[in-house]
């Protein structure tokens, strides 16, 4: 093997283990959810809150952790912090997994789920 081939071939690999790392955030359901929801726009811990029927401390601590890796980022407007999605490729990844597995259902203004 020349140097020439092994180079892209070890970029490549450095590559996908960093792909294999920012893939693991995903594959908690709990993030998972947050994003899918941040998918749809800006939205508040207690917004997420209720939207996801989980307590504020796990909301927080998940959208923390999100926030460390630097896929989310949080703005505040007046007493309240507004979550978005930050990353540009995560948003590209989310809506493929929409595409792919949640295209048949519809949120309604209030946040209900229907379809599937």
């Amino acid at each position: 093997m020349t140097e020439e081939t092994s180079a892209p071939q070890h970029a490549l690999l450095e590559r996908v283990a960093d792909v294999a790392t920012y893939m693991k955030l995903l594959s908690n359901e709990g993030r998972l959810a947050i994003l899918c929801w941040l998918q749809e726009g800006s939205l508040t811990v207690g917004e997420l809150e209720q939207l996801l029927g989980e307590k504020q401390s796990t909301v927080s601590q998940q959208l923390g952790r999100l926030r460390r890796e630097g896929l989310v980022e949080a703005t505040r407007q007046g007493p309240t912090m507004h979550y978005r999605i930050s990353d540009p490729r995560l948003q590209i990844i989310m809506n493929a997994l929409h595409e792919a597995f949640f295209a048949d259902l519809q949120v309604t203004d209030t946040g209900h789920v229907q379809g599937g």
